[in-house]
């Protein structure tokens, strides 16, 4: 299992899939060739019927699940979270390091269509500091593309109250700001609740 590439020409531009490569060699499989999101990790399950890879999406990185034979791609983590990494015991037990907007990268176990967390390596530090709130928004370009983005707030912040803005553009489609959380949006929050 693999990440493929799309046409050259297209660079990083192209849509990424996960395809299968037969071991006694031949031509490549597509998994998720219809599927417009970008792919990375791909990883067999133990039993070797599925594929489990990481799926990006409008600023969320999910672990999603695709069988070999091909066919629908299920979601086994999914939400406003970006999970970075995961790892699948012999016995098909799975856990993730994921974060979230208001919550650095801690890692969960994966039961069901629901998470577990196991870590707190965050909990004190967060403690310390006052997080502002991020609120995802959308805007519609001339073309009539939507485009998806984050608006991090001052901790404190009155309604109404107008503050310093910083732009923060992301250019895609390389890659996305994402439901992770980002300590210099947090930082730069910070400041402006100085400023206002």
């Amino acid at each position: 299992a693999y990440v493929a590439g799309g046409d050259p020409r297209d660079l990083w531009y192209g849509t990424s899939h996960v395809a299968l490569a037969p071991v006694a060699g031949g031509a490549s499989r597509p998994l998720t060739a219809a599927l417009d999101r970008n792919v990375t990790s791909p990883r067999f399950t133990p039993d070797g019927r599925a594929v489990l890879f990481l799926l990006e999406d409008r600023g969320n990185r999910h672990l999603a699940r695709v069988p070999v034979e091909g066919g629908s791609v299920e979601r086994v983590v999914e939400g406003e979270r970006d999970v970075t990494a995961f790892d699948v015991a012999p016995g098909g037990e799975v856990v993730v390091l994921e974060a979230s907007v208001h919550q650095p990268p801690e890692i969960s176990a994966v039961a069901g269509s629901a998470l577990r967390r196991l870590t707190r390596v965050n909990d004190e530090f967060l403690k310390t500091i006052a997080l502002g709130r991020v609120e995802r928004f959308q805007a519609t370009s001339r073309d009539g593309t939507v485009v998806d983005g984050f608006l991090t707030l001052p901790p404190g912040h009155v309604p109404g109250r107008r503050v310093p803005t910083i732009l923060r553009i992301h250019g895609g489609p390389a890659d996305q700001y994402s439901t992770a959380f980002e300590l210099q949006w947090q930082v730069l929050a910070g400041h402006a609740q100085r400023l206002a």
